[in-house]
């Protein structure tokens, strides 16, 4: 039997979107997802429309590994206008109520410090470089230049992707040689040298440091599959 078409291309890496005002964060993937062509897509924590900034959108294999940014260190700025209330207590709303404010500088940082932590909008999400973000009239465009020079829009878009494994980025790396590797990739934990005792690493083979997914110290030296990159047969 025949293995069944996937719909769209395998393409796997992370972009670095620069999501627009008044958009929903699944509206955009989608979008992404179009431009791509690809297969799978998810992004790795949503903003709400209101928002502007970072949305890292991850393609193919790599949205196994998104769960891995939802809990790293993220960036905010929050711009807000004293002075007035609207029915629904953000910038979209109707202004309902308007008075006048004074305040010290005193007064304001005391203020301020209530809204620090976790409960703002997005500037930059783990170590990603602020300056990779990218828009989606910009990917637009690539697609014409594309279209004009006679190539596939992949051979301009695919370039602006960040490794599938970036969002597993903060977590030791693991080197198997092939010979372990193999057993590893079906399932079966293997023993490494210079690993530590125990917690999730990120594992490679080869000399070329290739990455073939995330694994788990057993504490004995051994280190078990958690998620493998699938690798796609090309089809003839």
């Amino acid at each position: 039997m025949s293995r069944p078409r996937r719909r769209g291309r395998d393409v796997h890496g992370v972009l670095l979107l620069d999501k627009p005002q008044g958009a929903s964060s699944n509206d955009v993937l989608q979008k992404v997802k179009r431009i791509y062509n690809a297969n799978r897509a998810g992004h790795t924590g949503a903003l709400d429309p209101l928002a502007t900034g970072m949305l890292p959108v991850c393609l193919g294999e790599a949205t196994k590994f998104s769960q891995y940014l939802l809990d790293s260190d993220k960036r905010y700025r929050v711009i807000a206008k004293l002075g007035q209330r609207t029915d629904t207590s953000d910038a979209d709303g109707q202004v309902v109520e308007e008075r006048p404010v004074t305040f010290s500088a005193e007064q304001l940082d005391a203020a301020l410090e209530s809204f620090r932590g976790d409960t703002m909008r997005r500037l930059a999400v783990s170590k990603y470089p602020v300056e990779r973000m990218v828009t989606l009239e910009y990917l637009r465009e690539l697609v014409e230049q594309a279209e004009a020079q006679g190539i596939a829009p992949a051979d301009l878009l695919d370039p602006l992707l960040m490794p599938m494994d970036s969002p597993a980025a903060d977590f030791p790396v693991v080197n198997l040689p092939l010979t372990s590797s193999v057993y590893f990739k079906n399932g079966n934990p293997v023993r490494t040298a210079q690993a530590p005792l125990e917690g999730l690493v990120r594992v490679t083979e080869g000399d070329e440091g290739k990455f073939i997914g995330m694994g788990e110290m057993d504490g004995e030296g051994r280190v078990a599959p958690r998620r493998l990159v699938v690798e796609y047969p090309v089809d003839a």
